[in-house]
């Protein structure tokens, strides 16, 4: 390959790392963070999105937040997890969705195409709207269901972004 050749590739790079990906995290990956297991699948997933956001500024990920998150993580029943996972959500976010009744409506319609939870449908509008490129969730039903709209924003688990 000549000088030239490597000389744009390395641009190409550059340009690849300057992009901001826009990633949202669902409640139940914060949580994931916080879950005693011993399964393979559940540390592999500790590990993964750990990995993920420790690496987001390197990365230029902007990790999103939104009200559904802060409203379904201060329902988590367990004091010391829901102290725990308040504090890493907040640590991690840089950059906040601000509610608008738009949202509302865009879930609203998304869950009556699909069968989607309340708190799904309201994250998946959130990163929607915020034009996210991903929303990362270990939650094997929500990711099915959301397959079946016809979203720019990909629903996915944490290892199959891992592999992207």
């Amino acid at each position: 390959m000549s000088r030239q050749g490597v000389h744009e590739g390395y641009k190409d790079m550059e340009l690849l790392r300057m992009r901001l990906l826009r990633i949202y995290l669902d409640t139940c990956c914060y949580c994931r963070l916080f879950d005693e297991s011993e399964q393979d699948k559940v540390i592999k997933e500790q590990e993964l999105i750990s990995a993920i956001l420790d690496l987001s500024p390197v990365m230029n990920y902007v990790i999103l937040g939104s009200l559904a998150l802060r409203t379904e993580i201060s329902k988590i029943r367990d004091t010391e997890k829901r102290i725990g996972v308040s504090d890493y959500y907040n640590s991690t976010v840089n950059e906040y969705i601000p509610y608008t009744n738009g949202i509302t409506k865009l879930a609203r319609t998304m869950s009556t195409n699909v069968r989607l939870g309340g708190f799904d449908s309201l994250h998946l509008a959130f990163a929607v709207t915020a034009n996210a490129d991903y929303l990362l969730t270990v939650d094997n039903d929500f990711e099915k269901a959301s397959s079946k709209l016809n979203l720019k924003v990909k629903v996915i688990n944490p290892q199959k972004f891992w592999e992207v």
